[in-house]
């Protein structure tokens, strides 16, 4: 009885585990930055984008996420009464005007943000008797912003006695307006002395020295004379309001996250705490669409061998933290194949061994070799059981007919999930002739040796042995049979050698059978090669072409083969390591190349030429980039400072990319990305996060980084690709002749408020009159941000001179100035401070047209000209004017 029981709970565990067993399933919890969850932070109105990834055959039976919304903190660093911009981080705050100021305070105005503001704080300086200053923060309540614009009060009063002492009292207040009243947010009483200087009104005694508030900070700290004889500080504290900042947290609004352009969840209004955590519906339907039976065709999606990506758009409204958490996808998968041997479109005897292998997540259970005839028929279906997550069997396949034959494998897991290859394979079969393949030379192929040349060949038959076999070919001028063989090996490689001179060859080879006699040439018809033992000949033209103050160079250069493929070029450095990218970069044979190198100093310049027999030369010539003199007596040089370029972070690759290469792919997936959304080639933003590409997009990209001489895989690129989706990116710094070269993005991450020149290029004309040796031209630009730099770029006698933190002039000089109108062109770099570690750049153009008055015609100057013809004008205009009135006059007399 004890057996029997235990038999049967053994039945029942081992039908539970066969029933689990067939419904075995996958489960994707991590977004493709192997985060299960993650805190989102929109600035504004934001898209955010996160890839899952997922085995493009894959049924997804259920998907979830849980969301969370926060509150996210908007601010308003202190602005000063000359710059009223501030930095922002929510859309919509600005002060509006300068500071206002009247009798004993100042307030500021600020611009409402459109969003719901849910309180805030108030950020201030306070400066103690100490000389310590320390910041203060006050809680701002919800009437404060009730008004548009949002008005803040520092308001300041001191208060006067005599006692035969002079003694005072000062206070201070901070507060907002609300719909009808002042509400006081902070205030200090009891000072000895308020240390504002707001608008030359102290609201102190004549002969005090007082702190100063000038543009936001402190400039002076100072003892005062109270006019009696008496130094020093009075009283326990000292107060200034130095600088304020506008704080305050804003709600999610109207969030939602989309797949393939379908909502997969949203919420209407705020979404905070109170509607948090919050989970999606099932949107397995939504993926199943974007797989699309394995096509992954979807909006933003991509394949990668056997994977799709498919990108999730998290969107909000406003400033504020999305959290997702809990994804919890689960998917029924599939397995994949390949079709290993024979290739596809190859001949076959009667009997052939095919071989398929799969690949599965979960247990392979069976590959079934299917085969067709040529009118579509199932000619035969073999299974064959398999096991293991990845594995591979070979079936010897007997054809009962010459014919043209198509194949395939399909496999099944434990899930009962069967898929084949994506495409069939034909089969070219003859059951009578011999099949000879011929392996090499290979068609079309260049030989760089020309003696013992092997002829190498299999033939195959399935149910006779190979009689003899022939190799038939044009190597004495004439086609006709060279060798002969009859100790043939069927099923394996055997070989014919020749001995032939420079030139181009066909050849095959015919084979019979010892039973029947049944004969036939090669089914893969005749075959061409050449053989080219002699070196191309290759030379640079001197002189190698440098300009002072410039790293990039240009050479000509000449080439010569009769079978001439390729030429390319490396430049080293002087201890003979290769410079930067230098390293075997392709280009047209005879044309005129430039190449940028990392720095100034001496290099060599090595050129290759390759003809298609893979015989290659070379030839090697000195070179060397220098620095401008400063122009000054000492001859000391400029240093080249580096500019901050945007550039994709490192993958997880067996290629270590550097950093230029991946600023160039940054740069060249954003311009595509630009192109696309914007149809601008000049891209004006960073698309990161914000651009969907599919697979033919990234092999458009990729194409063009070949051209260029750069060599990522695409599935390296399509990596970059998810890096640059995820807005994974870093600070790279490249010298200017670098970023110029390959276009690459110079704005500093981080940046919110750009940096505007205005103007943003100078295309306007000028006046000038020759009265003096050298005439020039002068232009001054302004800037929003300090100006670090000032760098001239191209244009002769073209000067660049900073004024003050915010403006800059140009100046051309004009040695010739034997002209009428011209146009000078050129253009400069402008680099201003975004931060303490970072800089920005703006290049501007300059194409100013000239007028030169002074300029001579026939002996006689424009301006002289002009004189006399506008003397002329008034001198007629009076005329008519007078002859016009004296008729008149003589009318009324008659009268």
């Amino acid at each position: 009885m004890i057996k029997k029981v235990f038999y049967f709970i053994g039945g029942i565990l081992i039908l539970l585990f066969l029933i689990l067993s067939v419904n075995s399933s996958c489960v994707l919890n991590q977004f493709s930055n192997s985060l299960s969850s993650e805190n989102l932070t929109f600035i504004d109105s934001q898209n955010i984008t996160r890839n899952l990834i997922i085995p493009k055959n894959a049924i997804v039976t259920s998907a979830y996420l849980n969301l969370s919304g926060y509150q996210g903190q908007c601010y308003q660093e202190s602005a000063n009464t000359s710059n009223q911009s501030g930095t922002d981080n929510c859309a919509g705050l600005n002060y509006s005007g300068d500071y206002s100021f009247a009798t004993n305070y100042f307030y500021v105005n600020y611009t409402k943000p459109n969003i719901n503001v849910l309180g805030g704080e108030l950020k201030y300086k306070h400066r103690m008797a100490n000389g310590t200053i320390t910041l203060k923060n006050i809680s701002v309540p919800n009437g404060c912003f009730n008004l548009n614009p949002i008005q803040f009060r520092f308001y300041y009063k001191v208060t006067v006695r005599y006692d035969g002492f002079w003694n005072w009292t000062g206070s201070y207040s901070v507060g907002c307006y609300d719909s009808s009243s002042w509400i006081e947010l902070d205030s200090r009483t009891g000072f000895s002395h308020i240390g504002c200087h707001i608008n030359n009104q102290y609201g102190l005694p004549h002969n005090q020295t007082v702190t100063e508030l000038i543009d936001g900070d402190w400039t002076t700290y100072a003892s005062f004379n109270s006019g009696i004889g008496t130094q020093g500080w009075y009283g326990s504290d000292n107060c200034g309001i130095a600088s304020e900042s506008l704080w305050w947290d804003t709600p999610l609004v109207s969030p939602y996250i989309s797949i393939n352009n379908t909502k997969i969840w949203n919420h209407t209004g705020e979404f905070n705490s109170t509607y948090s955590p919050d989970k999606t519906l099932n949107f397995s339907s939504v993926l199943n669409n974007a797989l699309n039976s394995g096509a992954c065709d979807c909006e933003g999606c991509f394949l990668s061998g056997n994977n799709c990506t498919i990108p999730f758009i998290f969107h909000s409204d406003t400033t504020g933290v999305l959290e997702y958490s809990m994804i919890d996808i689960e998917y029924i998968p599939a397995p994949f194949v390949t079709l290993e041997s024979p290739e596809n479109n190859s001949f076959s005897p009667s009997v052939k061994n095919f071989t398929c292998s799969a690949t599965d997540e979960i247990q392979l259970s069976n590959i079934t070799f299917n085969f067709w005839n040529s009118t579509g028929d199932l000619n035969l279906s073999i299974t064959k059981n398999l096991t293991g997550i990845s594995n591979s069997t070979t079936y010897q396949m007997t054809f009962n007919s010459t014919d043209t034959f198509y194949w395939n494998c399909e496999a099944t897991n434990n899930n009962s999930r069967s898929t084949s290859a994506d495409n069939n394979y034909t089969i070219n079969v003859d059951i009578n002739s011999p099949v000879i393949s011929l392996n090499y030379p290979s068609d079309n192929s260049y030989l760089n040796y020309k003696t013992n040349v092997e002829f190498n060949y299999t033939p195959e038959h399935s149910t006779q042995d190979i009689d003899t076999c022939i190799l038939y070919s044009n190597s004495t001028g004439v086609w006709a049979k060279n060798q002969t063989d009859n100790s043939i090996t069927k099923g394996v490689i055997n070989t014919f050698k020749l001995n032939l001179s420079e030139t181009s060859y066909s050849y095959t080879v015919w084979c019979n059978t010892s039973l029947t006699g049944s004969s036939a040439y090669s089914q893969y018809g005749n075959y061409t090669f050449t053989t080219d033992t002699i070196f191309p000949t290759i030379s640079i033209d001197l002189p190698i072409k440098t300009t002072a103050g410039s790293q990039t160079i240009s050479f000509n250069n000449t080439a010569n083969d009769t079978n001439l493929d390729s030429c390319k070029y490396s430049i080293f450095d002087s201890d003979g390591n290769i410079d930067g990218l230098n390293n075997n970069v392709s280009f047209s044979c005879g044309t005129n190349v430039s190449a940028t190198v990392t720095d100034y100093g001496t290099y060599n310049l090595t050129i290759f030429a390759v003809d298609l027999a893979g015989n290659e030369n070379s030839t090697t010539e000195s070179f060397t980039v220098s620095q401008l003199s400063s122009g000054g007596g000492g001859g000391s040089e400029i240093e080249v400072e580096k500019i901050p370029t945007i550039a994709l972070k490192q993958i997880d690759s067996t290629v270590l990319y550097s950093e230029l290469e991946r600023a160039v792919f940054y740069a060249r997936i954003n311009t595509y990305c630009s192109i696309k959304k914007t149809e601008q080639t000049l891209a004006v933003q960073d698309f990161s996060g914000e651009c969907s590409l599919k697979k033919s997009d990234m092999e458009s990209i990729l194409g063009n980084l070949i051209s260029e001489g750069f060599a990522p895989t695409l599935n390296d690129m399509i990596l970059f690709y998810e890096k640059f989706n995820e807005g994974e990116l870093e600070q790279t710094y490249q010298t200017l002749d670098i970023v110029k070269t390959y276009d690459l993005f110079t704005s500093v991450l981080g940046i919110t408020n750009e940096m505007l020149v205005n103007p943003p290029r100078l295309d306007r004309p000028f006046i000038i009159f020759q009265f003096e040796e050298n005439p020039k031209i002068e232009y001054t630009f302004t800037v929003n941000k300090k100006i670090r730099e000032c760098l001239v770029i191209s244009g002769e006698n073209l000067t660049c001179e900073i004024l003050s933190d915010n403006s800059f002039k140009i100046i051309f000089v004009i040695e010739d100035s034997d002209f009428f109108d011209k146009i000078f062109q050129g253009e400069i770099s402008v680099v201003s401070d975004a931060d303490p570690q970072n800089i920005e750049v703006k290049r501007i153009s300059l194409v100013p047209r000239v007028y030169n008055l002074s300029y001579s015609i026939a002996g006689v100057p424009i301006i002289a000209v002009l004189i006399t013809f506008v003397s002329l004008i008034v001198i007629f205009s009076l005329f008519f004017v007078a002859r016009s009135r004296l008729k008149k006059k003589l009318k009324r007399r008659k009268s």
